[in-house]
């Protein structure tokens, strides 16, 4: 559903094609976003803010007045405090929201926007943090990384707003208020974004085939019996494979889903491979 031709065709000039669909592919298969609607409008809107690429909110702003009219917060401050100054500028205007500190705790500069989605505050870096396993309080940098900045948009889309849930009802305009607030900025951009997307995430439909298992060592794979398994270190569910299915359509190229291959034939078989245990893929022992 989520290929490099998609991330080409919303951000023409991106870096790394690829890797973001790989990212992004992982995180939908974690966050369970395998509906269509929802894959496009939730791609569409990263475009938006980000153009599909990790990064900061850039807080450099060289006219006060016009600044002065984006975020009242700075009409009592003088020009120097915030003009050409984007750390001061950020301490000031998220101050005491979205569980920063006052404008000398540093909270403002420390968690603007960062990632994909542009996940701002502290208490949103905290609640992120949470859903997909990391300590983004301590550690913000992370968000400016592909891996964790996929994974935060999955989790701010399905589990932080409303957006996979007005995707799936049809309200694609909505989900520009979900992910941007009521100024809702750049919405019909993001609609024209969107029908670019869709047509490139709708799989053709096909009868789900079987779903194989390599075995330890290699070898013929063999028929997965649908019960819930640890393989490869991935607990394999159900749920899991359906949502292995809908996000990597039967032809797409072998992916990597946690410590898995995934091969999805073109007769509709789903085949999965146990990744080779390499040293670089063992969680190092705390000191």
């Amino acid at each position: 559903m989520i290929t490099s031709d998609l991330i080409r065709k919303l951000s023409p000039k991106h870096p790394n094609p690829q890797a973001a669909a790989d990212a992004l592919s992982k995180a939908a298969v974690r966050f369970g976003i395998t509906d269509p609607e929802s894959v496009a409008a939730w791609v569409a809107n990263l475009a938006i803010e980000s153009n599909l690429t990790p990064c900061r909110e850039n807080l450099y702003y060289t006219d006060a007045a016009r600044a002065r009219r984006i975020f009242s917060a700075l009409r009592a401050y003088p020009d120097s405090a915030f003009v050409r100054n984007p750390e001061g500028m950020a301490n000031i205007v998220y101050a005491n929201r979205l569980g920063n500190g006052n404008v000398r705790s540093g909270d403002g500069w420390r968690y603007r926007g960062a990632g994909m989605i542009q996940t701002t505050g502290k208490a949103n870096f905290e609640r992120t943090g949470d859903l997909i396993g990391l300590d983004l309080v301590a550690r913000p940098e992370l968000l400016e990384q592909i891996g964790p900045a996929a994974l935060a948009a999955a989790a701010y889309w399905t589990r932080m707003s409303s957006g996979d849930q007005l995707a799936r009802a049809g309200d694609i305009r909505g989900t520009r208020r979900a992910v941007n607030g009521p100024a809702m900025l750049h919405a019909d951009e993001m609609l024209a974004a969107y029908a670019k997307a869709l047509p490139l995430v709708q799989a053709a439909p096909s009868q789900p085939g079987q779903v194989k298992l390599v075995p330890a060592g290699g070898g013929e794979p063999v028929t997965w019996n649908g019960q819930t398994v640890k393989y490869g270190g991935t607990l394999l569910t159900p749920a899991l494979v359906e949502q292995l299915r809908t996000v990597y359509p039967p032809g797409s190229p072998r992916a990597s889903y946690e410590r898995l291959f995934v091969y999805h034939r073109s007769n509709g078989d789903l085949v999965l491979e146990r990744q080779p245990v390499t040293p670089s893929s063992i969680p190092a022992r705390p000191q």
